[in-house]
């Protein structure tokens, strides 16, 4: 974690930041993204832990208690909820105690977020590291208390075979497989892509079509590495003999100032044009430049994200006006000051491209209070506002050369605060909305994803 403040640069001083895309949906509540290792539902009985009630072994809670259980025949509005259930209340009480419904939600959607996490890892195109068998036996032992403390005090008894496959076969899968993420067979299937065109050339026989495909597939590659490996032979040679001419030295250039790759693809536009993107209606003067001068405006562009331990990933930062019918600004953790360990959060508005390097133009964002009862405050999520400075009309903007971005992150609006200020049902305030909507809205980062490993 990055144990930094926000200084004078920023505003105001920040806790510990989070590292990755948050797994929330910002009503006091987190919720993974991605496919899960498994539902909320069944208990089984684990091999790192204790039994819990389910088919597979365990004593069940006591569902007694009809004076504390909610009797959904005597309520006329509840329509959703089968005749004659009775919600166990006592179970409730025994692992919660008087803590709000949404907050034990939250608590365990926390909960499931921080053991997915261990399960998933960080990794792109390698295979992650092996797991032991003792860590994975620790896994299955939060598995256990995660359903045995969150899911059935909460939904009950529930059957489900990914559950019992998350609770019984961890220690077997990493015993198989070294590692979890081992197992996934996405990264196989994402080639059947490339060599479904291969098929067409196939006598579909069923009996030879499989050798027919493979032999078109793996030919066509071996052809396409051929012409690529001559291209980057015959551009080292043209670079090498205009390394002394005005190309050369435009190259140089580019290297020298951080911006290596050619914009003669881009679109010049005025710096007032970008301005009318929402919040950034004071772009020329923090550019220094008038309205009217053009620049190259990206849509996108690839960094190298650095992170807490000191590793590296690639990232692509978007701050697109359009995309596929929307908007696209990535959030994204920055120095504000070169060289310092202060680190600020953002959100990307614009990123321009110039003669002295590619700068991103970021809307700045300040740490905000919450309550600590909270299960996302209690976890070290970030609770943040948009920051505005004394006499500005509008939220701080500041540009920053690109290489003073450290990292892309997700921010997400918080939920709970909207309700509880403008009720249910209610959208966060548009980028483009009024000022004092957008100054009340509160946000969270991201403190659930590992990306230490």
């Amino acid at each position: 974690m990055v144990d930094a403040l926000f200084g004078d640069a920023c505003g105001e001083a920040i806790g510990p930041l989070a590292s990755g895309p948050m797994l929330s949906d910002g009503n006091d509540a987190v919720t993974d993204r991605s496919a899960a290792p498994g539902g909320a539902g069944a208990q089984a009985r684990s091999a790192a832990g204790p039994a819990v009630n389910g088919a597979a072994g365990g004593a069940a809670n006591d569902t007694g208690g009809a004076d504390d259980g909610y009797d959904a025949d005597n309520d006329d509005e509840v329509t959703t909820v089968k005749k004659g259930f009775k919600y166990d209340w006592s179970a409730y009480r025994a692992a919660f105690g008087d803590m709000p419904v949404h907050r034990a939600v939250t608590a365990m959607f926390a909960e499931y977020a921080s053991l997915y996490s261990r399960i998933a890892g960080q990794v792109t195109m390698s295979f992650p590291p092996p797991m032991t068998v003792e860590e994975g036996a620790d896994i299955g032992a939060q598995a256990t208390r995660f359903f045995n403390n969150f899911v059935t005090p909460l939904l009950g008894k529930m059957n489900s075979t990914k559950v019992h496959r998350l609770l019984a076969h961890v220690c077997q899968c990493i015993k198989y497989h070294g590692n979890l993420k081992n197992g996934n067979t996405g990264p196989n299937e994402a080639m059947h892509k490339a060599d479904k065109a291969y098929y067409l050339r196939t006598n579909k026989n069923p009996k030879t079509f499989t050798f027919q495909l493979v032999r078109h597939a793996q030919g066509a590659r071996a052809a396409l590495a051929k012409l690529e490996a001559k291209d980057k032979e015959r551009a080292r040679a043209r670079s090498g003999a205009e390394n002394g001419g005005a190309r050369g030295r435009r190259r140089r250039a580019r290297a020298a100032s951080g911006s290596n790759k050619m914009s003669y693809h881009l679109k010049r536009v005025p710096v007032g044009e970008i301005a009318q993107r929402p919040g950034l209606a004071r772009l020329a003067a923090v550019l220094g430049v008038h309205p009217e001068e053009k620049v190259h405006a990206l849509s996108r562009l690839a960094i190298e994200g650095v992170f807490d331990c000191g590793g590296t990933a690639k990232q692509l930062l978007r701050s697109a006006e359009d995309f596929r019918g929307a908007s696209w600004y990535d959030s994204v953790l920055y120095q504000p000051v070169a060289n310092s360990d202060q680190r600020c959060v953002g959100e990307v508005r614009a990123v321009i491209r110039s003669g002295a390097g590619d700068l991103a133009v970021i809307m700045e964002m300040a740490p905000a209070d919450t309550d600590e009862g909270c299960p996302l405050a209690k976890r070290g999520c970030q609770r943040l506002r948009w920051l505005k400075w004394d006499g500005e009309a509008d939220c701080a903007v500041r540009a920053v050369p690109i290489e003073r971005v450290v990292r892309v992150v997700h921010v997400v609006p918080d939920f709970a605060d909207l309700a509880s200020r403008r009720g249910f049902g209610v959208v966060p305030a548009a980028r483009d909305g009024p000022l004092s909507d957008r100054l009340a809205m509160r946000y969270w980062l991201n403190t659930f994803y590992p990306w230490d490993v």
